[in-house]
Parts: structure tokens; sequence; C-alpha cells
């Protein structure tokens, strides 16, 4: 005669192999019907299917481990100032991709519901409403309420807001503009302390990082290969805190003549961690990262650089820089800017699965 939980555990075990097939099948959407791969690039679930099974790619470990999607690069012009894209700057907003880039003249703005853009439409629309002579090297916050900034505190509906420089007068001072699609914009003034601070007065970017309430800060490509370090109360107003703060000590893939250049700045949980390009024979020859707990002292990642145009890779031999990260679940992705040696600009796209 069976005991009681003998036909407890009859009952019990095939339930419980029914709830696992039933979830991992809700989890990869009905079965396999794509490879891993494709899969881990388009399905929202698929991090979560390789974590439940405690599996995973090589790539999803380490910030320096990053795969290059095999339709590189993603827009690809050529060196006019229509059809070229660098510099190139990404958010996903609910479901929907936002890229912005530089080409040569303007910024430009293209949305997609997919990570590589397949359904978009290049060169993309140019943004109206930048006042500067040549807005250009765009960096894009959002915030679903809005921003509210300067001195008096002002509100900025936004939900999108931008710094960006001139690319037409590099000494004139980085701006700020709000827009509510990220296509259309309205400027809101310049950005006082960011050029006259660090011996020389040109600015070619400024990363913007809003930790909330009145802290901000900021990180400006000076022109000299030098990374600034600013502080802001405002966002509007910047008070410099550190020169070259990318500086010495160099590693073997830098030169200390032609310094770093295009920060990124991103948080990872409680590190911050910058993003730079720089290079040997020149600073956009490759890119590295560097991480720190205050936002001002940075230790430089033992494995720089991630990618490089000695990597062999043809549309990108002969600059491999200017980087913008995207946190897509459990998915990251990276957006970065190559030249050909025939002087050809375009955008790539690496990922990585799961979170750095």
């Amino acid at each position: 005669m069976k005991k009681p939980r003998d036909y407890f555990r009859l009952i019990l075990v095939p339930i419980i192999f029914c709830c696992v097939i039933g979830l991992l099948f809700v989890l990869t959407a009905g079965g396999c019907k794509k490879d891993p791969l494709t899969m881990a690039l388009y399905d929202d679930e698929m991090p979560k299917y390789y974590y439940l099974l405690g599996l995973g790619p090589n790539e999803c470990s380490g910030l320096d481990s990053w795969t290059e999607i095999t339709g590189n690069p993603i827009y690809g012009g050529t060196d006019s100032g229509t059809t070229r894209a660098y510099y190139p700057f990404a958010l996903k907003v609910g479901t929907t991709y936002h890229l912005w880039y530089g080409d040569g003249t303007n910024t430009r703005h293209a949305t997609s519901s997919y990570p590589d853009f397949n359904d978009a439409t290049f060169p993309a629309t140019v943004v109206t409403g930048l006042v500067a002579t040549g807005p250009y090297h765009p960096r894009v916050l959002y915030n679903a309420s809005g921003w509210d900034m300067d001195t008096p505190s002002a509100h900025y509906t936004g939900p999108f807001l931008m710094y960006y420089t001139d690319g037409a007068n590099w000494t004139n001072s980085p701006r700020v503009a709000h827009s509510v699609d990220g296509s259309t914009w309205i400027d809101i003034k310049p950005c006082s302390g960011i050029n006259a601070y660090g011996g020389n007065t040109t600015v070619y970017n400024l990363a913007v990082l809003h930790e909330g309430g009145t802290t901000w800060k900021g990180y400006a490509d000076n022109g000299l290969g030098h990374i600034q370090y600013y502080t802001s109360t405002n966002g509007i107003d910047w008070t410099g805190q550190a020169m070259d703060i990318m500086g010495a000590p160099y590693q073997a893939w830098e030169s200390v003549t032609q310094g770093n250049i295009a920060p990124f700045i991103m948080m990872n949980g409680s590190t911050y961690v910058l993003f730079y390009s720089s290079g040997l024979t020149r600073n956009d020859n490759a890119f590295g990262f560097a991480t720190s707990s205050d936002g001002q002292a940075f230790t430089k990642s033992p494995s720089n650089p991630i990618f490089s145009i000695t990597d062999g890779i043809a549309w990108r031999n002969d600059r491999t820089y200017t980087t913008s990260i995207v946190q897509d679940g459990r998915i990251w992705l990276l957006y970065f800017s190559g030249r050909t040696s025939a002087g050809v600009y375009s955008v790539g796209l690496a990922r990585k699965c799961g979170a750095l």
C-alpha cells in the first residue's frame, strides 16, 4: 500500500515538469524560432531565458566584451555633407529607438522599432530649432516629467534634452535645447563656465549625467586631447573640477601627444563608466573605457581598447571612435563611428547579451 506522500510525489513531479516546459515555451515565444544571436538582438525575453538556465554567450560578461553585428555598418554614407554619418547618440524610449548623428553640417534624427534601424530611412531627417550655426555632436537625455533647470529655476517640458556644440565655431559655448519628439527642438540658452576652463576655449562635445535634483556632472573634450570634468547645480552654469582626467598614466594603445577625446558617461549600478576614444597616430583610432566611484578619478580598463582600426574591418579601418550605449532590458547596445581609408563615414552597432 502506497503512503500518502508517495501519491503526492506522483502528482507533484509531473506538475513541476509541465510548469518548467510551459515557462520555457513562453520565454522563447513558442519555440526556437530564431538562432540565439538573432533572438538576443531582437527579442526582449531572450536574456531572461539565458538567465533562467544559467547560460549565455561569453559576450555577456565584462564591459570589454562586445560583439559587432554582422550587418555593420547600420548606415554607411559617403564623405559628403548629406549622407555622412558619425558621432552617433542613441536612446530607447518605450519601444522606439532614437538615433542622432552628424552629417558634417547638421544633426539628423532617425527612429526605429529595431536596434539596428533596419526600418529607418537614411539619410535621416535634419532636426530643427537648434540655433548654433553648425549644431553638432549631440548628447541627449530623457526624462518623462521634463527638466527643472537654470537660475532662477525654470521647467522645460522636454522630455528630450540636448547638449550640443557649434561645428562652425568650436569656441562657442555648448548650448542646451529641449524637444517633445527628438526632431523639433526649442533652444534654452548657452552653457556657461565650460570653454573658459582648462587652458583652451575649444569644446567639441559635452557629455552630461543628471543624477537627480541639483546634481549634474559634465565631461567635455577640449580640443587638445584632454577630457575635462565639471559639475553644475542647474544644468546650465558649470564649474570646472579637474583637467585632463583621462590623461596619464597612458596605456599602450594611447598617445600622450594625441590624448583622449569623445567622452560618453553612464552609470553601471553605483559605478561611473566613461567611454572615450584615443590612439597612437590619431585620437580616433580606437576606444576604451574607465570606471570611477566618484565620477572624477577614473581607472582605465586593462583590457582596452574595445575596438580599434587594427581589427581588420574595412568600414572602420581609418577611424573607430565616438560611442553611445543603450540599455535594452538585459541587452546592451553600443553605437559608434567608423571611417574607411577612402573617407566614408558610417555608424555601426555592437551588443552585449546581459547586464553590464
